[in-house]
C-alpha cells in the first residue's frame, strides 16, 4: 500500500483538476435553475468502496479514468497510476455538495482525506466550477462543517448549508422527499455518473 501523501491540499487540487478535465461537469446534466442546498461528510458508498478496492488490487475498474486524467496532465503512465493509488489510499470518505432546483437533486462528490484544512476547503469550492454562483454560501457552510467536525460531531450529523437546518432527522427526511420527487418527475432517467451519484445519495439517506 502506498504511503499517505505529505500534502493533502495538493491532492485536493488533483481532485479539482480531475473535476475540470475528466468530464465531470454536474451542471451539464441539469436543466433550469439549480441552487446550493447543503454539504455533508459521509463514509464511502458501497459502489465507490468496491471501485477503490478493485483499483488498488489490480489497477482496473471505473477508477482507471482517474489515472488516465492524471496522465493527460503530463504524468507518465507509471506516475499516473502511482499518483491515483496514493490518492485513493489516502482518501477516508466523501465530501458531498448537494444541489437542488427544477431538476430535483444532484450532487457534486469529492474525496475527503480526513481533514477540512483551509487549502482543502478552497479546492472543494473551486471543484464546483468557475460558474458556481453559490460559492460564498458553500464557503460559509464548509467552515460550519469544519467547526462541527472539530467539536466532535460525526456521521450522519456532519451537515451544513442553507437548507441543512439544526435537526439531523429532518434534514435527511427532507433529502429523501426531494429525491423521491425527482424520481416521480423523471430525474432518474439520467444515465452514467449522474445516475450513480443519485444511487449513492439514496444509500446515504
Amino acid at each position: 500500500m502506498a504511503s499517505q501523501p505529505d500534502d493533502m491540499s495538493a491532492f485536493a487540487g488533483e481532485i479539482q483538476k480531475l473535476a475540470q478535465t475528466g468530464g465531470f461537469n454536474p451542471f451539464s446534466l441539469l436543466a433550469g435553475e439549480s441552487h446550493f442546498h447543503s454539504v455533508f461528510l459521509a463514509p464511502f458508498s458501497p459502489s465507490l468502496r468496491q471501485h477503490i478496492k478493485q483499483f488498488l488490487t489490480d489497477g482496473t475498474g471505473p477508477l482507471t479514468d482517474v489515472a488516465k486524467s492524471l496522465q493527460g496532465q503530463g504524468a507518465s503512465p507509471a506516475e499516473a497510476q502511482q499518483q491515483a493509488r496514493e490518492m485513493f489510499t489516502a482518501a477516508q470518505g466523501m465530501l458531498i455538495v448537494v444541489m437542488h432546483g427544477d431538476h430535483g437533486l444532484t450532487t457534486i462528490p469529492q474525496l475527503n482525506f480526513g481533514h477540512l484544512e483551509e487549502g482543502y476547503l478552497e479546492h472543494a469550492v473551486r471543484a464546483c466550477g468557475d460558474k458556481f454562483a453559490d460559492a460564498p454560501a458553500l464557503q460559509t457552510a464548509l467552515k460550519d462543517l469544519r467547526a462541527k467536525a472539530l467539536g466532535g460531531t460525526g456521521w450522519p450529523g456532519l451537515i451544513a448549508g442553507p437548507s441543512a437546518g439544526s435537526n439531523i432527522a429532518s434534514y435527511w427526511l427532507g433529502l429523501a422527499a426531494a429525491l423521491i420527487e425527482g424520481v416521480d418527475e423523471g430525474i432518474m432517467s439520467l444515465a452514467g455518473s449522474g445516475m450513480e451519484r443519485l444511487r449513492d445519495l439514496a444509500h446515504w439517506i
